[in-house]
């Protein structure tokens, strides 16, 4: 699978190369580009003259479509445009991601100029344009300075591998004062904690525009944590049933969604942002995360007043929406409110159907919830908490839900296609038709 993805994205990158030099961009590829087309990373970072930018979005679309890619994904990071391609083939989705680069600005702050990265950029064997290795090492210095991050040792080396009057030289193209005396006291082994106020108005008479580059940053944080796409899955079904297994299997999904870092926050059950209510009944087993076993539900009174607590735990879930939102996350959650509703005894309540059902038009309720079912007798072989009737009881009362409410059921027999199915699914909700 992995080849079949890499040679799609191969063939994709050489003709997006092609298409530049053909009409003559002024790019340069900032990182892990030495072979290229071949990419051993998560995406490709490309910076576009300011004078080419808009053009080079187009021939990336163009080129997509007709490498058979049919849906887009874009997101927006300060001066940085992700986009990421997506086809379908033989079920099997697959996908390439670019990141385009305006210019180097973190948080207001510019670190290298276009002069800079198009001067010191180079032909790799398959002629395309990289940074050479100098420059690609400062930046990465760079980078891991301003953000806070530990500077790699190689990236180090290379840097002082050059005598210190070269090293002056390429200091100072950078237009940022304090950054270039910050660089060459690490050069010399000295230790820098970095300070945002000096890196602000140690830019000559531009102090003026990194703080607009600082506000810019901002309201696009905001915009994408109010207005971004909020993806959040609910996965239910018996013990036994593979719940945990296809959502540690997504989760630890990389290749298909482009996801560099970990871009699945998973939750069991209850948010929890609310303490848990153990001291309310000694039996209180909605506490215990996914816990199985069951309690002796309570009182009736009871059960309500703790169905209420819960559900107000349940509204907090629009603060985690607004981070996944911002930080561009899927939110998935390992059983959901709707458990209140068809199985309360799981969590030691009692009649308290009618009020969850009405509680469940306020709280968020997920994009997909997928209701996972497979042979009871294959169940009770992996997880032995139910009898056999019993499961087929909460198969038979959760299928009936699910069908009367057009969710989705999934047949778990094939862990393979069952993540295919959920990948897709997440797919269309992030992109847009190319």
């Amino acid at each position: 699978m992995i080849y079949i993805i890499n040679r799609h994205e191969s063939d994709f990158l050489k003709d997006l190369f092609l298409s530049f030099h053909e009409k003559k961009i002024e790019y340069v590829v900032l990182r892990n580009s030495a072979d290229l087309p071949l990419n051993n990373s998560n995406d490709v970072d490309i910076y576009v003259s300011q004078r080419d930018y808009q053009k080079s979005i187009g021939i990336f679309y163009e080129v997509g479509k007709n490498a058979g890619f049919e849906r887009v994904e874009h997101t927006r990071f300060q001066t940085i445009n992700c986009y990421t391609l997506y086809k379908i083939l033989d079920d099997l989705l697959i996908s390439v991601k670019v990141d385009f680069f305006k210019s180097l600005n973190n948080r207001g702050i510019s670190t290298v100029s276009s002069e800079f990265l198009l001067r010191n950029r180079t032909l790799n064997e398959a002629g395309i344009f990289i940074l050479n290795d100098l420059a690609e090492s400062l930046l990465n210095v760079l980078k891991m300075f301003v953000t806070g991050g530990v500077i790699k040792d190689d990236y180090l080396n290379k840097l002082r591998r050059l005598d210190k009057d070269n090293l002056v030289c390429v200091l100072n193209d950078l237009d940022n004062v304090y950054l270039r005396s910050s660089l060459l006291t690490i050069y010399n082994g000295g230790n820098v904690d970095f300070s945002w106020l000096d890196a602000y108005c140690s830019r000559g008479n531009q102090w003026l525009q990194n703080f607009k580059d600082l506000f810019v940053h901002y309201l696009i944080e905001v915009h994408r944590t109010f207005r971004g796409r909020k993806i959040f899955l609910a996965f239910y079904g018996p013990d036994g049933s593979g719940k945990s297994t296809v959502i540690n299997r997504i989760a630890q999904e990389k290749t298909s969604l482009r996801s560099s870092n970990q871009r699945f926050v998973i939750k069991h059950h209850r948010p929890r942002r609310l303490p848990h209510l153990s001291g309310l009944s000694p039996k209180d087993k909605s506490s215990q995360g996914n816990s199985p076993v069951l309690g002796k539900p309570s009182n009736r009174l009871v059960s309500w007043g703790k169905l209420m607590y819960y559900s107000l735990d349940y509204l907090l879930v629009v603060f985690d929406l607004l981070y996944v939102s911002r930080k561009d996350k899927i939110l998935i959650y390992d059983r959901y409110y709707l458990d209140f509703m068809l199985n309360p005894e799981r969590s030691a309540m009692k009649g308290v159907e009618s009020l969850a059902h009405i509680m469940y038009k306020f709280v968020p309720n997920p994009l997909y919830s997928y209701f996972l079912i497979v042979d009871p007798r294959v169940a009770t072989k992996r997880k032995s908490e139910l009898t056999l009737s019993e499961y087929q009881k909460y198969n038979a009362k959760y299928s009936a839900y699910w069908q009367s409410n057009g969710l989705s059921i999934i047949n778990n027999e094939s862990i393979d296609k069952t993540i295919q199915k959920v990948l897709r699914d997440v797919m269309y909700s992030l992109t847009d038709e190319l």
